[in-house]
């Protein structure tokens, strides 16, 4: 789905949409859906559904029904239009943009779904306001030509993984998921879906049990339901929620492949637990080694996105993946992104601290106590004392997570002075361990937000999904640790499933090997693009203390030749646009 939407300010002209502007905006065959004096909205792929007073852009479900909305009630549509959209957040789910219209007050406001990867970018334009899909079809319709902020490309580097209505481009706003953009008076956005309603003590599982039963439920349900009854390509590390997912596409009869991706270095190979799950699943699973050699740092896989989400190591999976898909037909690429979000896997006392506010001292304590201190590999007296502090003595989790490594003073100021996400202002009758959820899911926003709606296949996170988000949210943080394993709720879901050394396993693959061997391969070529580029022209890394570790002529090690690629991704999309990525008409 991509959409273009032009919205006029009372007594203003709509433009027309501009032919010319960029082969992404010509390549959309727009067909115009909403043709109103104030508003036209037209949308390529996907059919709109239209209900009295807007219509729904995007995939859109009802909870429990797999089938796709084919039309509102009444009763619905009426509610919609009471509350501007919002009741569309309580009655569906998806991925979707919602118009409601109001044409005798010339009001429109936008509703994008919790964690929705359908983008929903938003600009001022000299006759209106102008809502979009993408950045080729906002610039088709305003003519402007794109311009890097580098206030937020730093605050981006800084604050990672916490979107806000902001983009990296100058007068291109984001409507993050489960907000409410406002045209009337002005220009405005408005958190409307909240974490906090589902994390309350109020609304937690009576018992363990209960709360096994709602979550695997509600996995299966969501990666049914996102399946759509499509084939389906599962990259499937072997980890314990591609695994999930795995499981869930099986048990839903949904015909998939599963992909795993191989690294020269075993301490990135997964493959033994992948197969495992492939013939739990009665599949057979396909193999692609990454190869080093194919990586391009110059590239950026984010060229077209208002902000610098792609890593370019990524790029070796993205091949393999489409690649597949091509190949058995598919048009939609599953995986298991934000299963350690989704499923609470903390690594403090904060879920001990639940246990002193909910329960108090006693054997659940420690009990609570074990688990942590052997997952996090801590003492139990460590973790009793930071569970102390948090239930207690007021310590939270909730600071904004700032990472000032390879940066300029100016960047971390930047980043310093940016607004707070709202999720990360916790209820006074959250616990922190809850409020430790909420702020993983905070992170997990960003991923789902990161996605291309150009790709011409699908890549969907089914975790991520906004009834089983709401249904992890109920389950107290403590329940999700036992015996030194995290994410213990999701275990005991699946474990007649799957194989058991897949479900109780403990350690954790990691891509880390391959991304060191990305960065030794291109060491000189990491040298000319940062010491010389665009982020150290305009101030926004620490040049010096880049070229001490790239010049370094140690094998990889520790954590900042990470950082050092992750600022080539920054700065590869930043030449993109410098270039023009997106050219005005």
């Amino acid at each position: 789905m991509r959409f273009l939407a032009s919205i006029g300010l009372p007594g203003a002209m709509i433009p027309e949409v501009r032919s010319g502007s960029s082969a992404a905006a010509d390549a959309a065959e727009l067909t115009v859906v909403v043709d109103e004096r104030f508003i036209r909205i037209a949308i390529a792929g996907e059919p709109a559904l239209h209900f009295d007073g807007g219509v729904i852009l995007g995939p859109f479900w009802r909870a429990g029904d797999r089938r796709p909305v084919a039309s509102l009630s009444d009763a619905e549509a009426a509610r919609a239009r009471r509350t501007a959209g919002a009741s569309l957040i309580d009655d569906f789910w998806g991925a979707y943009v919602a118009f409601t219209i109001d044409v005798a007050r010339r009001d429109v406001t936008v509703i994008r779904a919790p964690f929705g990867e359908l983008p929903c970018l938003f600009a001022n334009t000299r006759d209106g306001i102008a809502v979009a899909s993408d950045v080729a079809l906002l610039v088709s319709l305003t003519g402007v030509s794109p311009v890097i902020d580098w206030t937020e490309v730093s605050r981006h580097l800084a604050i990672r993984n916490i979107v806000s209505d902001r983009t990296c481009l100058g007068g291109i706003g984001d409507l993050p998921g489960g907000s409410m953009l406002l045209t009337v008076p002005h220009l405005s956005t408005k958190p409307v879906w909240s974490p906090w309603r589902f994390a309350s003590p109020s609304a937690a599982f009576a018992s363990v049990e209960d709360a096994t039963t709602h979550v695997r439920e509600a996995v299966i349900e969501s990666v049914a339901t996102r399946a759509d009854g499509a084939r389906v390509v599962l990259t499937l590390s072997g980890g314990l929620d591609s695994s999930i997912v795995a499981a869930s596409l099986h048990d839903a009869r949904i015909d998939f492949t599963p992909l795993n991706l191989t690294t020269r270095d075993r301490a990135g190979d997964e493959i033994d637990f992948a197969e495992a799950v492939a013939q739990a699943t009665g599949r057979s699973l396909v193999t692609v080694e990454r190869d080093v050699t194919r990586i391009d740092l110059a590239r950026s896989d984010a060229a077209y996105l208002p902000r610098p989400v792609a890593r370019a190591f990524a790029q070796e999976s993205r091949r393999a993946a489409l690649s597949v898909a091509d190949a058995i037909g598919s048009t939609m690429i599953f995986n298991g992104g934000g299963g350690d979000n989704l499923f609470c896997s903390l690594q403090s006392g904060s879920p001990a601290a639940d246990v002193l506010r909910a329960i108090g001292p006693g054997r659940t304590f420690v009990a609570a106590l074990t688990a942590m201190s052997r997952f996090a590999t801590a003492s139990m007296f460590e973790v009793a004392r930071d569970a102390a502090a948090r239930a207690w003595f007021g310590k939270h989790g909730l600071l904004r997570p700032i990472s000032a490594d390879l940066l300029s003073d100016r960047a971390v100021a930047d980043a310093t002075s940016a607004p707070v996400h709202p999720w990360l202002d916790a209820p006074p009758d959250v616990p922190p361990g809850k409020a430790g959820h909420v702020r993983l899911l905070a992170f997990a926003q960003s991923f789902v937000q990161s996605f291309d709606p150009l790709d011409r296949v699908r890549i969907v996170a089914p975790l991520l999904s906004q009834p089983l988000i709401e249904t992890c949210l109920r389950v107290p943080s403590w329940w999700w640790f036992e015996n030194g394993h995290n994410r213990v709720v999701a275990r005991r879901a699946f474990r007649d499933d799957l194989p058991a050394r897949v479900v109780w396993r403990r350690s954790k693959g990691s891509p880390e090997s391959f991304v060191g061997e990305v960065f030794e391969r291109y060491r000189s070529t990491l040298t000319a693009l940062l010491l010389d580029g665009l982020l150290a022209k305009e101030g926004v890394i620490d040049r010096a203390a880049v070229e001490a570790v790239v010049r370094d002529d140690r094998p990889a090690h520790g954590t900042a030749f990470l950082r050092v690629l992750e600022l080539a991704d920054a700065e590869a999309w930043a030449r993109a646009w410098q270039e023009g990525a997106v050219t005005a008409a």
